[in-house]
């Protein structure tokens, strides 16, 4: 059996087609953690209809607490059931057909991995990759593996990657459970969103945990679907989160080595954004400046 946890905010445009896909699933043992995050539209309304045929356990928040507290929330329930991996999704994908299937025949395949990156494709272009994991520079920037890449992109690309992105991966509940803070948590509430999952990559690969991509288990996900594609909302946590991410797990001589080369990024787009004039978004992306470089670490 597979545990399933979809975290959900106001997400009634996407939860019919989202669903539709996991009913039409060839592998069918899973059950779904549906972490609602205090949504005013219809999103619980939608979902309780297809509790007839899927195995929904809805849980509601009374305010949106950000993606990774609404996902702590799931897997804390889902440990307790009989599945031995944990799948992160979110809710503006539509999932394959064989798409748990292929998940499931690699979890068995490989057991000497403890997470999965299910192929993340774009919902509009199905030729074009969205996600298939995690990497990093030299400065330890963290990009998407293959973004806006075509198919051939992975014919050479090894099944061994540094990390997943949380959209659509597979954890083991033995890694979960071995990288989770003092406080109980998976993923790091300090981060609201975004970065929360590279932070997780990061703990991950302290603890010798090894990721691979599932090339034939794919989602078709619309990119930045909930969170948007630009916002003064999205370019502060960018900032802000990008310097926590690294002051909490590089070793502080390789963060002060790459702390001004991020300032240095931040201040060409800050100035992008003057010469269109958005002041809004400077003031956006100097507050998010402010927060990452006063967060203190706990070492």
């Amino acid at each position: 059996m597979l545990s399933i946890v979809v975290v959900n905010w106001n997400g009634e445009v996407f939860l019919e087609n989202f669903f539709t896909s996991l009913e039409n699933q060839m592998y069918k043992e899973f059950i779904i953690y549906f972490v609602d995050n205090g949504s005013q539209d219809n999103s619980i309304k939608i979902t309780e209809k297809f509790t007839r045929n899927l195995n929904i356990d809805i849980i509601r928040l009374d305010k949106n607490t950000g993606f990774s507290v609404a996902n702590n929330i799931g897997i804390k329930k889902a440990l307790k059931d009989n599945s031995n991996f944990i799948i992160t999704l979110n809710n503006d994908m539509e999932l394959d057909k064989s798409c748990l299937y292929k998940l499931n025949e690699a979890i068995q395949k490989f057991p000497e991995y403890d997470v999965f990156q299910i192929l993340m494709m774009d919902y509009n272009n199905r030729d074009i990759i969205d996600a298939a994991g995690i990497e990093f520079n030299k400065h330890y920037y963290a990009s998407q593996i293959g973004l806006g890449k075509s198919l051939h992109f992975l014919e050479k690309l090894s099944t061994d990657i540094p990390g997943v992105c949380a959209g659509a991966a597979a954890y083991s509940k033995r890694a979960l459970s071995t990288i989770k803070d003092h406080n109980g948590n998976f993923f790091d509430p300090i981060y609201f969103a975004y970065y929360e999952d590279v932070d997780l990559v990061l703990r991950l690969l302290k603890n010798n945990f090894k990721s691979k991509l599932v090339k034939d288990s794919i989602v078709y996900h619309i990119h930045s679907g909930t969170g948007g594609k630009e916002s003064d909302f999205k370019t502060f946590y960018l900032a802000r989160n990008l310097l926590i991410y690294t002051k909490k797990n590089l070793p502080d001589t390789t963060y002060k080595k790459c702390l001004p080369v991020y300032l240095f990024r931040f201040f060409i787009q800050g100035f992008k954004h003057l010469i269109k004039g958005n002041i809004k978004r400077c003031k956006a992306l100097l507050n998010g400046i402010r927060d990452g470089l006063s967060y203190k670490t706990q070492r």
